[in-house]
């Protein structure tokens, strides 16, 4: 059985967002390799400077994360150059992580549909898919439907636990008796709307 069904079978079964976390932790991942062939390979070098460099989001990710000091400075000096000698300053084409999320995406979408009634099986109850890859996964409509009917039932009982939060986060209550479910909902709204895993990464164990 493929790694990348044991990673996704493992976030299905926590709180947030699989795809999310998924996301998340491959990136981290693949930012390393990226970054040590950007440094030693010139032609991919030179790929990433036609490419014009990484997205917004992702250059984001990149100082977040930090690969690689040297690695980082080593591109971006380069990329720097090559912005003061061109007049025509290019615009960003292609972002090389965006790329591989791609390739990515349909793998497990592949995995989703081969495999969907384990997902569901092991769906946990604070469990959802974001707004945006309720829309970007590429699914059949039953499996779909199942997905949205799965997600809208975790979202009420996070929407529970966020109502109880509020009252108890009240002066004239004891927080000592928050949750931890209850502290961990206002996040999860966050994360939900973001469609971002917000909070710590999941090691994943494979980028297949």
């Amino acid at each position: 059985m493929d790694k990348t069904y044991y990673d996704l079978l493992e976030l299905f079964s926590e709180n947030g967002c699989p795809i999310c976390s998924y996301k998340k932790t491959f990136e981290e991942q693949s930012l390393d390799g990226l970054f040590y062939e950007f440094v030693t390979d010139p032609e991919i070098r030179q790929k990433l400077r036609d490419q014009g460099g990484f997205c917004q989001d992702h250059l984001r990710r990149v100082f977040d994360t930090r690969p690689s000091i040297l690695g980082m400075s080593i591109v971006y000096e380069d990329l720097l150059n090559t912005y003061l000698k061109n007049e025509n300053h290019p615009t960003l084409k292609n972002c090389p992580l965006c790329n591989l999320w791609k390739d990515k995406i349909h793998h497990l979408e592949n995995i989703l549909q081969k495999h969907w009634k384990d997902f569901k099986n092991v769906w946990g109850k604070y469990t959802f898919v974001c707004i945006i890859h309720q829309n970007e996964l590429q699914l059949t409509p039953s499996i779909s439907s199942e997905l949205r009917e799965q997600t809208l039932k975790s979202l009420k009982n996070i929407d529970e636990n966020l109502k109880s939060f509020i009252q108890k986060f009240d002066y004239q209550a004891n927080k000592d008796t928050i949750s931890i479910e209850e502290s961990n909902s206002w996040q999860e709204v966050l994360e939900f709307f973001a469609s971002q895993r917000l909070r710590k990464s999941h090691r994943i164990h494979s980028r297949k």
